[in-house]
């Protein structure tokens, strides 16, 4: 009778917002679908309890998009989870637009350190602003909530921020490479295709692309360094030489570069909107940035800039900005005049390099300061024009305390920071 007094209690007590779970490991397999346009994941999850005790841990994918687009809808969901012995209740909606749960509870609660492996499936309802699949290349980034996560229901949740290791195995049509975060594996047949394996070995979510790309090897002294072409514009020798020079600038300003790898994949214009993405140990370039200028040095520098600036040093918000898009683009700055010399930096203080994107640029500033539409960096907040605000408008501003406190103070100062 006191046993099942003690146990009654026990699961009034216990958890019932899916929440205080932490993982373990996460071994996921994608599929691209490029007939059906869609891409399809599974999971095989450990999730440890970390608080007293629960009744079954929540399952989160997908992520919100609203403050980049308005009407953004759902564009993933669950189309199983199973967890032995436990019943799942799937695409409960989120709190935000873009995000589902899955909810997997079990009969009675489990103690605080009990282990549950939950194995799910999931699929791209529709291609969003950085989980995109084409006839020819898909790829999906570190905070779009792609593969399932535990829910977190008493903190923060990072988005981006997911050092659970497993293996990332992406599986391909004949001829097709693959890219994704943390370490090459293996490449092996799996029939008529391939499927290539990846380890994690990163502190931030993970992030994928593949297509039929020319892949290219080199190395920065000591660092593996993988190019995957779709067109000439990907020129290894070009590349490898930008990223070297940008790499060391940035090392000698920052402390050392935080990867043991540096990659790149080309992307179609027609497939994103956006003209690179920094992507933790490796980067997705459109084809017309490759085309620019020197190779899109200046672009090449921002995206190299956010491995410290956005991926080593996460941003809080409002203001957010600040540490990411201006410190990137102050990155820019930094290279060319490591590179090219001081009068190089000057004169990018007051004319825009070329390559870059067109609404980036001060001339475009300047006019919404004139048109009132102009806020303070502290109060920006994440999407629309505030994301060029502080491009444009935060590099200059921290060229001002640079200027009064002198290189020694103020870049051991970012030191400190990463």
């Amino acid at each position: 009778m006191l046993l099942k007094v003690l146990a009654g209690l026990l699961i009034a007590s216990a958890d019932t917002t899916g929440g205080g779970w932490i993982a373990v490991r996460n071994d996921i397999d994608i599929y691209p679908d490029f007939s059906a346009r869609t891409v399809h994941v599974h999971g095989h999850l450990t999730l440890r309890l970390d608080s007293a005790s629960s009744m079954g841990p929540s399952l989160r994918l997908g992520h919100d998009l609203a403050p980049y687009f308005k009407t953004q809808a759902q564009f993933m969901e669950f189309t199983s989870v199973t967890a032995n012995g436990a019943e799942t209740h799937l695409n409960r909606p989120g709190e935000q637009r873009g995000i589902v749960y899955a909810d997997v509870r079990f009969p009675s609660a489990k103690p605080r350190g009990s282990n549950v492996v939950v194995d799910y499936d999931a699929v791209m309802l529709k291609p969003s602003f950085e989980f995109v699949i084409t006839d020819s290349v898909t790829m999906g980034a570190d905070g779009m909530g792609w593969y399932a996560r535990p829910a977190v229901t008493n903190g923060p949740w990072l988005p981006t921020v997911d050092p659970t290791p497993g293996l990332t195995r992406v599986h391909l049509p004949n001829g097709w490479y693959s890219l994704a975060s943390g370490a090459f594996v293996s490449r092996e047949k799996e029939g008529a295709n391939w499927v290539e394996t990846w380890q994690q070995n990163i502190s931030r979510a993970r992030s994928f692309a593949a297509g039929p790309y020319k892949l290219s090897s080199r190395k920065i002294g000591k660092m593996d360094v993988r190019m995957y072409g779709l067109t000439p514009a990907m020129n290894p020798d070009t590349l490898v030489n930008n990223v070297s020079k940008i790499i060391s600038t940035l090392s000698a300003r920052y402390g050392p570069y935080p990867y043991s790898k540096y990659a790149a994949a080309e992307f179609p214009d027609s497939a994103v909107r956006w003209w690179g993405d920094a992507l933790a140990d490796f980067q997705i370039l459109r084809t017309s940035l490759l085309q620019s200028t020197n190779g899109g040095f200046s672009v090449l520098a921002h995206e190299i800039g956010h491995a410290w600036w956005g991926n080593l040093v996460a941003p809080t918000w409002p203001g957010g900005y600040m540490i990411t898009e201006a410190m990137a683009n102050y990155s820019t700055m930094l290279a060319l005049e490591g590179v090219y010399g001081k009068a190089r930096y000057q004169r990018s203080l007051s004319v825009d390099e070329p390559g870059g994107p067109p609404d980036y640029t001060m001339a475009n500033h300047f006019k919404m300061i004139a048109e009132g539409k102009d806020i303070p960096l502290s109060q920006l907040k994440q999407g629309g024009i505030e994301y060029q605000i502080a491009s444009v408008k935060g590099p200059r501003v921290y060229h001002m305390p640079r200027r009064e406190v002198g290189d020694e103070v103020f870049f051991s100062t970012l030191r400190k920071l990463v």
